[in-house]
């Protein structure tokens, strides 16, 4: 089983966390989610919201990171997910810039 954390509770997010759900070979240990008025609907899937990406990507339980996060912060959610050890799975885009992205591949 896979123990994942998914960043991102919009339509995305939300879409994948009910598949992930589902699925068995998944653990959806947490969601993070800065804006607290979306907990209560995280909470109402009977996952665990969480405001802080940096507590996410520092959780000893969580293998992996999924990020639906808005684009613009890809590249650094990326990069301190690399510096972690942690797999991640980003949405595309990876980056809005082609120099970021090149960044990111040094990690």
């Amino acid at each position: 089983m896979l123990s994942v954390a998914l960043v991102g509770f919009g339509w995305w997010g939300r879409t994948i966390a009910s598949r992930l759900k589902e699925n068995s070979l998944f653990e959806l240990v947490c969601v993070v989610e800065p804006n607290s008025d979306v907990h209560s609907d995280i909470k109402e899937m009977g996952l665990k919201p969480i405001l802080d990406f940096d507590e996410a990507v520092k959780m000893k339980n969580v293998s992996a990171l999924i990020l639906t996060s808005p684009n613009d912060f890809h590249d650094t959610q990326i990069a301190q997910c690399v510096a972690e050890g942690k797999h991640v799975f980003c949405e595309k885009p990876l980056s809005l810039t082609f120099r970021v992205l090149k960044e990111c591949k040094s990690v």
